[in-house]
């Protein structure tokens, strides 16, 4: 039976062509065994996977969207995690990297017969801080996946990809929507248009991280405070260091998130600055003096900071390449 495709994806904002793929697949019934979702943090990668997963699963076999009404969409909606066909890996708190163990505990849930209906549907999350163990480990079920098991490995391209862990899968490469869509979400959904500019900018523009604020008005204030520090000092890196300190009590993965972060939005006012510069109209909701600041200047301090965010993940500490990245 053929499924009528209406209203997949309809709450990722952006990411047109990949809903479309996909819709089109559950319509025809021609989902891939295994999928890499690949793309910069908070742009709704995990969000899509699960509407996905949740569509992949449904017994109702009309739509694509899951209908909400059979036992595997009301046992969904009550809490995924008890889904005896569906598994998610996620990145423990604690921990930088996904563990050898915890691939090997996904392949045995995988190797299962499935219990709820004729699919099982796993996702790992955070497939970039697989360790090499785990990573060699996934490969082999990659390489034979158990029938009727769809696997969605989201990667946030902290790292590069495996090649071999790439080419046996469907890749779907997630790029950021405009920011003017954000912003216009966010109007949609209550916010008056200065205040959705300054989420959006907060943001980097990705919408998941919108969301966040839109729905967490401290979260948005800290971060919002962050970027405010960022754009007002942008000629003084002596003052950014100072007022952008490290808490000595995180963990070292909590650190080198946090530098992550801090660096994203660096870049973020960074290419706002090259644009103002350029004259190229562009939306800038807080004060920057780049008076002081010429091109050639701005298009090195990008170069560090983006030479500064691959070097994040080979282990060298954040505060010493923010400072490496502010006083370019």
């Amino acid at each position: 039976m053929t499924r009528v495709s209406t209203n997949f994806g309809k709450s990722i904002i952006g990411q047109g062509r990949i809903k479309e793929l996909l819709a089109k697949q559950l319509e025809l019934n021609t989902a891939s065994s295994s999928y890499l979702f690949i793309g910069l943090r908070d742009l709704g990668k995990q969000k899509l996977a699960h509407e996905f997963a949740a569509a992949l699963l449904c017994s109702d076999q009309t739509t694509v969207y899951p209908c909400g009404k059979c036992e595997s969409c009301k046992i969904w909606e009550n809490g995924k995690d008890i889904i005896p066909d569906f598994y998610e890996v996620t990145l423990p708190s604690e921990s930088s990297e996904i563990s050898t163990d915890e691939i090997r505990d996904l392949k045995i849930r995988a190797s299962q017969t499935a219990l709820g209906g004729s699919r099982k549907v796993i996702i790992v999350n955070h497939a970039d801080k697989l360790s090499t163990g785990a990573a060699n480990a996934l490969l082999k079920l990659l390489e034979e996946p158990p029938k009727n098991t769809h696997i969605l490995l989201l990667h946030n391209m902290t790292r590069p990809v495996m090649e071999t862990i790439e080419s046996r899968c469907q890749i779907l490469r997630f790029t950021p929507p405009s920011v003017n869509e954000v912003i216009m979400w966010l109007i949609s959904n209550g916010c008056e248009k200065s205040v959705a500019e300054e989420i959006a900018f907060v943001a980097k523009g990705r919408p998941e991280k919108a969301r966040l604020y839109l729905d967490f008005k401290e979260t948005f204030a800290d971060a919002k405070n962050t970027v405010t520090m960022l754009a007002e000092y942008f000629e003084n890196p002596e003052r950014l260091i100072s007022e952008l300190g490290f808490n000595e009590k995180m963990s070292w993965a909590e650190r080198q998130e946090k530098a992550r972060d801090l660096l994203e939005s660096y870049l973020f006012i960074l290419r706002s600055a090259l644009l103002k510069k350029l004259n190229v109209k562009t939306i800038m909701p807080f004060k920057m003096k780049i008076t002081n600041t010429d091109l050639k200047n701005i298009m090195s301090r990008i170069r560090n900071v983006e030479n500064s965010l691959s070097l994040l993940s080979f282990s060298v500490p954040g505060n010493i390449l923010i400072e490496h990245s502010l006083y370019a």
